[in-house]
C-alpha cells in the first residue's frame, strides 16, 4: 500500500496519514517533489495527475482524502477497524 503526498498537502494528507496509522496499516509514504522528478512522474503514472493525497491499495486508485471512503478501501481489504489489544487485562 502507498500512499503519495507533499510537504505542502497539509489537512488532507495529515488526515489520510493519521487515518492509516489509527488503524494500524503499514503504509510507503512517497513524498511528491519538485526536486524529486521520479515521484512526480510515478505518481502521474499511476494517478494521472499530481494532486495528493493519493492512496493505493492493490489495483484501486483513491484520490483526495475522504475518511469515508478511506475506511471503505481499508475494510473491503481485510484491515481491522482498531488495533488489536495488545494483552489482557487482569481481574
Amino acid at each position: 500500500m502507498k500512499l503519495y503526498t507533499s510537504a505542502d498537502c497539509g489537512e488532507l494528507c495529515d488526515g489520510a496519514r493519521n487515518l492509516l496509522t489509527a488503524r494500524s496499516v503499514k503504509f510507503q509514504e512517497v513524498v511528491v517533489a519538485v526536486s524529486a522528478p521520479e515521484t512526480f512522474e510515478e505518481l502521474v503514472k499511476v494517478a494521472g495527475n499530481a494532486n495528493v493525497p493519493v492512496l493505493i491499495i492493490g489495483q484501486r486508485v483513491q484520490r483526495g482524502f475522504d475518511p469515508a471512503v478511506y475506511h471503505g478501501l481499508l475494510d473491503g481489504a481485510g484491515f481491522p477497524r482498531a488495533a488489536p489489544a495488545t494483552g489482557a487485562a487482569k481481574k
